[in-house]
């Protein structure tokens, strides 16, 4: 097969190719076998019929239609392969020759990734910053443990009302303009007074009430509440005291670190302080890697296609309506509540999904520049972990993988993670 390649613009490359006699005669034995599986032939059991005898049937022409699809497909990815491009998008098929005899000949025009013309990668002079732990931090987690293992305890005194720290047991009702919200009320609702765990008003209009007191209290939803139709705007709760509980915390000593799993005290703040440490370099580390690509990306040469952007933006606005649907509201209703079109919202998008595409070609680069790249070896290591987390063959795994293309994204996760690595040890330094 012989490959001609003419570049027309930044991102759009043609690929003429030309494909031997022999290998179209091969295609062209594989379309009749698939041909003829699937054409019933009068006096011949379906499989069965020979080619001349097909051909005859179906005409020539059928089979060389069968045959061409074969040899596109197959000779624009080798081409592809041999030409070392990465295509973004699915080509343009023409000028296509098929004669009899002949050299089959196509021209393939198709988008590429764009050329990054890499700047500095290491020895930017950045610096991660501190793992800080605060012992605030250990003693807050703490407090949050006895708050998580306290017993609740019957208020006994007839006389007593809501107040903070007390739990009240209650049942409540929403309304909005004299019509009930759906999803808005509940029956037995342990509300922890003073929590700021319900919407704001209501917490603060229960003080005071006494067990079996019924109250109308007023309130205002917050401007980012997730039901957008809810957002900001005022609505009334009956609500009725029907038991009042005091929370009896657990003592700050070995028992509750027992019960937390750990044998002394001193061994669950270790433990809590080790935690909140990992998760402290954890953030430090993406902070930091964030800084020295948002810098690599600032000094290279980067021009994105629109076919990348547009995918990007499409990505990020999937996700959002999927988060959305999450959290009970619809991007319908979201986009709604912030009087914004679906156009707005991905004109929005751009410059996020800009940054974010560009961030990702200049992975590849260094990659490409470092000669780093996933192994087979971390292939399998990957597929074994998976295996173990799923409790299922590593072949099951593998082939599931394969079938629904995201083999290549393991691939590409971990060579960006051996990019990320290099660039953690390297792309700081002085």
């Amino acid at each position: 097969m012989a490959v001609d390649v003419e570049r027309i613009d930044k991102h759009r490359v043609k690929l003429a190719v030309q494909i031997p006699p022999e290998t179209v005669r091969q295609a062209e034995d594989e379309a009749y076998r698939r041909l003829v599986r699937r054409v019933n032939v009068p006096g011949f059991r379906k499989g069965k019929a020979p080619r001349k005898v097909l051909e005859s049937f179906v005409g020539r022409g059928a089979l060389k239609e069968e045959a061409l699809d074969i040899l596109v497909s197959r000779s624009y990815w080798e081409a592809v392969a041999e030409s070392k491009l990465e295509p973004i998008a699915p080509p343009r098929i023409e000028d296509v020759a098929y004669a009899d005899g002949e050299p089959v000949r196509f021209a393939a025009t198709v988008e590429v990734k764009p050329e990054v013309k890499l700047g500095g990668y290491t020895g930017l002079g950045l610096t991660p910053k501190p793992v800080e732990v605060p012992e605030s931090a250990v003693g807050t987690q703490l407090e949050h443990l006895r708050e998580r293992k306290a017993r609740l305890v019957p208020v006994e005194d007839p006389a007593a009302t809501v107040a903070e720290g007390m739990v009240a047991v209650i049942d409540f009702t929403g309304t909005r303009d004299g019509a009930p919200i759906e999803g808005a009320s509940a029956a037995g609702y342990l509300l922890d007074v003073g929590s700021g765990s319900f919407i704001p008003g209501l917490e603060s209009g229960l003080i005071g009430m006494r067990v079996g007191e019924t109250r109308e209290i007023p309130v205002t939803f917050p401007a980012d509440y997730h039901a957008v139709e809810l957002a900001g705007n005022e609505a009334r709760f009956t609500v009725t005291v029907q038991e009042l509980k005091l929370k009896q915390l657990p003592a700050l000593d070995d028992d509750l670190a027992k019960e937390a799993g750990y044998q002394t005290l001193e061994e669950l703040r270790a433990g809590i302080e080790n935690r909140l440490a990992e998760a402290a370099r954890r953030d430090v580390r993406t902070d930091y890697l964030n800084r020295v690509i948002a810098k690599i990306v600032e000094g290279s040469e980067v021009d994105v296609p629109e076919t990348l952007l547009v995918r990007r933006v499409d990505s990020m606005a999937e996700d959002l309506a999927e988060r959305l649907e999450r959290g009970g509201t619809g991007l319908e209703r979201f986009l709604s509540a912030n009087g914004k079109t679906l156009d707005d919202l991905r004109d929005d998008l751009r410059p996020r999904a800009l940054q974010a595409v560009k961030a990702d070609l200049v992975l590849e680069a260094v990659a490409r520049a470092e000669g780093l790249e996933a192994t087979e070896a971390d292939v399998e290591a990957e597929l074994a972990g998976l295996a173990k987390a799923y409790t299922k063959p590593i072949e099951q795994v593998r082939t599931t993988l394969a079938e629904s293309g995201g083999l290549s994204g393991v691939r590409q996760r971990l060579t960006q993670d051996k990019v990320l690595a290099f660039l953690a040890a390297e792309g700081g330094q002085a």
